[in-house]
C-alpha cells in the first residue's frame, strides 16, 4: 500500500508461485474482495497493482457488487507499464533497466517511482470519470498516454515566452489504432489548462471532419472536462481568437481557410492539438 499523508492512494497485491501457485489474475480478484469487504480503503484509490513473479499489471476495480464473471471479463483492461519515463533516454519498446531480466523493475521505477509527487501528478491529471448512457467509468492513463501528455506539456512550458524556432514549437505523437488518442488529448488539455506556468491558456482541439468535432467534443464532455466548447463556425472561431477567449475549443481545420482578415495574434498561450494530423499538417499544408 502506498500512503500519501496517511491516505491510501495505491493498493497492490502480490502473488508468489512458490507460496500459493497463484498469478496476477488472482491478485485482481483479491483486490475486488477488498472492495466488497472494506470499501473505504479504496475510496481514495488512484489505481491498484496486481503482480506476480513474472507479471505486473495496474488498473482499477469495478463497482462493489461486480461478480467474478464481470471481473474476469475485464482482466484484459489491466495494463502493463513499459516506460521508464522520464528517465528513459530513447528506445523503441526496449526500456533501459539495471536488470533487464527482472520484469518488475521497469513498472516499479516507471509507474510508482516511490515518490509522492509522481502519484499525485497521476491523480490530478490522469484520472477521468467518463459518463455515457447513464454509466460512469473510471479511466486511468496507459503508459503511452502518460508519457505523450507529459512530453507535450514539458515542451510547451519550456518554450513559453521564448522566441523559439517554429519547428521547436511543433511535435508529432504517433498512435496505433485503439491506443486512446482522444483520451491522450483529454489528459494533455487538462494538464495544460491547470499548469501554473501557463496562466490561463487557450487549447484548440482541431479535427478535420464535422462528425469528429461532435464526437471529440462529446468525449471531452463525457469525461467532465471543464470549460470545453465547440466552435459554431468560422466567424465564431475568429471572434474568440480576436477577443482573447480562454478555455478549450473544439474546431475543424477547414475553419482556418478563411482567416485572411484576422490580425496576427501575439500570444504564446494558444496550444493546438491536431487530430489525424497526417492529413493536414505535412508538406505544403504544414503550419
Amino acid at each position: 500500500m502506498l500512503l500519501v499523508n496517511g491516505i491510501p492512494l495505491v493498493i497492490g497485491e502480490y502473488k508468489s508461485y512458490l507460496a500459493s501457485s497463484k498469478d496476477w489474475r488472482e491478485a485482481v480478484l483479491q483486490l475486488h474482495r477488498y472492495q466488497r469487504q472494506a470499501p473505504l480503503i479504496l475510496a481514495s484509490n488512484v489505481f491498484c497493482v496486481a503482480a506476480d513473479e513474472d507479471e505486473f499489471r495496474y488498473g482499477t476495480v469495478l463497482f462493489h457488487d461486480a461478480g467474478k464473471e464481470d471481473i474476469e471479463r475485464h482482466m484484459d483492461i489491466w495494463g502493463r507499464w513499459l516506460s521508464l519515463y522520464p528517465e528513459r533516454k530513447g528506445y523503441w519498446n526496449e526500456p533501459e533497466a539495471d536488470d533487464p531480466d527482472d520484469p518488475l523493475e521497469v513498472p516499479v521505477k516507471g509507474l510508482l517511482r516511490l515518490r509522492p509527487c509522481h502519484v499525485l501528478d497521476f491523480l490530478q491529471h490522469f484520472v477521468v470519470f467518463e459518463t455515457k448512457k447513464g454509466r460512469t467509468t473510471k479511466k486511468i492513463a496507459r503508459y503511452q498516454q502518460f508519457e505523450a501528455a507529459n512530453d507535450i506539456v514539458d515542451r510547451v512550458v519550456a518554450l513559453y515566452g521564448r522566441d523559439a524556432d517554429p519547428q521547436e514549437r511543433t511535435g508529432l505523437v504517433w498512435h496505433t489504432q485503439g491506443s486512446g488518442k482522444t483520451l491522450t488529448m483529454v489528459y494533455t488539455g487538462h494538464k495544460l489548462r491547470r499548469h501554473p506556468a501557463l496562466g490561463n491558456p487557450t487549447v484548440l482541439i482541431v479535427v478535420d471532419r464535422r462528425d469528429l468535432k461532435t464526437q471529440v467534443g462529446d468525449d471531452f464532455d463525457a469525461c467532465d472536462y471543464p470549460n470545453v466548447e465547440k466552435a459554431l463556425g468560422v466567424e465564431d472561431l475568429k471572434r474568440r481568437l480576436r477577443t482573447g477567449w480562454r478555455g478549450t475549443l473544439v474546431t475543424t481545420i477547414q475553419s482556418f481557410q478563411k482567416m485572411d482578415d484576422l490580425e496576427p495574434i501575439d500570444r504564446d498561450d494558444i496550444i493546438c492539438l491536431v487530430d489525424e494530423c497526417h492529413r493536414t499538417q505535412k508538406s505544403a499544408r504544414g503550419t
